[in-house]
């Protein structure tokens, strides 16, 4: 897997996350302000199902089950890979 295909990765994974906690907020949002009308009472209801379906079935991208693909872990890896050849090419000079 390439490094360009792992920042896209990386990006979409948080890109969806971020608009998957936003739909969350406004759904609780709602809730709240439709459960003060009696009227409203079935479609609160099925509003906190539906708010228990998304705590319960939290959305992640991960590579084969092992890590999970964030912004974070992309910076992770480049910092790793950027670090050892800089280390290796600073001990040169000593040998």
């Amino acid at each position: 897997m390439s490094s360009y295909t792992m920042l896209v990765l990386a990006a979409s994974g948080e890109s969806v996350q971020r608009a998957a906690h936003r739909l969350r907020c406004s759904v609780i949002k709602l809730t709240n302000s439709l459960c003060g009308d009696e009227r409203y009472k079935t479609t609160a209801e099925t509003m906190r199902d539906f708010l228990r379906a998304m705590n319960a079935h939290e959305l992640r991208m991960s590579a084969w089950g092992l890590l999970d693909i964030r912004m974070s872990f992309f910076n992770g890896f480049l910092s790793l890979t950027a670090t050892y050849p800089i280390a290796i090419l600073q001990l040169t000079n000593y040998l």
